[in-house]
């Protein structure tokens, strides 16, 4: 393992590249001490450079546990949120020359398997974001899950046009330049609607795949997802949003009659 400090770079573990495209996996961790392990062996089965964010965790020490694997490890604190582990990755792999960001979850939803799938796509371009549909059939998904994506695919449909199936699957993979110099706002799990708008904005062509999920019985299921001041950010971001795409229409509208009154 490799620790990075708080300005340092990544070093590229493994030359590989997908036909020119650099990728690199990223795990951002706050308390999953009991999965991590087992979800970053199982994800260097399928791609060399993988870091692992440490969002401030408390549980357990993250870093003695990993010590033994071929990985990037580096540690913020205190906790300062999913987003903010994630902005601060993206601007570490677009220093280390990194063109695109691979992220999956600690808790072991997601399937590294999947990953191959992933990197075919970076073949091709580098504007692409990738976004991995979960399959929620034959599972025991929570409701406000299901819930939850079909408001925020409808939402994000509406606002910026961004025509995903599950825009709330963490399981992406990100274009590192397009997004890395961005001014983004959001730092909790808001992090991951405002990325989606400010990634459409900025031109990024957008992809659904197929990907598998896994949710382990509530019992034994970690959330550090709070409904109430989550909530909140996502409403008053969507508010935002949309204000933004009913003041962009109004203008075009006043252009056009202007057009039309010379």
């Amino acid at each position: 393992m490799i620790a990075v400090q708080q300005n340092g770079r990544i070093p590229v573990l493994c030359p590989e590249k997908s036909k020119g495209k650099r990728v690199c996996a990223v795990i951002p961790v706050y308390n999953n001490g009991s999965t991590v392990r087992p979800v970053a062996e199982k994800t260097l089965r399928y791609i060399s450079n993988l870091l692992i964010l440490d969002d401030g965790s408390t549980d357990i020490d993250l870093k003695a546990i990993l010590a033994d694997l071929p990985l990037v490890y580096c540690r913020q604190e205190p906790n300062l949120g999913k987003g903010a582990a994630l902005r601060r990755a993206l601007r570490l792999l677009a220093d280390s020359g990194f063109d695109y960001m691979l992220t999956l979850d600690a808790d072991g939803q997601h399937d590294p398997a999947d990953i191959p799938a992933f990197l075919k796509l970076a073949e091709n371009r580098g504007n692409l974001l990738v976004i991995g549909c979960r399959d929620f059939t034959g599972q025991p998904v929570p409701s406000g899950s299901r819930l939850g994506r079909k408001i925020s695919n409808l939402l994000l449909k509406l606002e910026c046009g961004i025509p995903t199936a599950d825009s709330q699957s963490g399981f992406r993979m990100y274009p590192v330049r397009i997004l890395a110099d961005l001014p983004f706002r959001c730092s909790r799990f808001d992090f991951e609607t405002e990325v989606l708008a400010m990634a459409a904005q900025a031109g990024a062509d957008f992809l659904d795949i197929p990907v598998k999920v896994h949710y382990p019985p509530m019992r034994d299921r970690i959330t550090h997802f709070r409904p109430l001041p989550e909530l909140t950010r996502l409403t008053r971001l969507h508010f935002q949003l949309l204000t933004k795409r009913l003041s962009r229409k109004k203008r075009h509208s006043e252009r056009i009659l202007r057009r039309e009154k010379k």
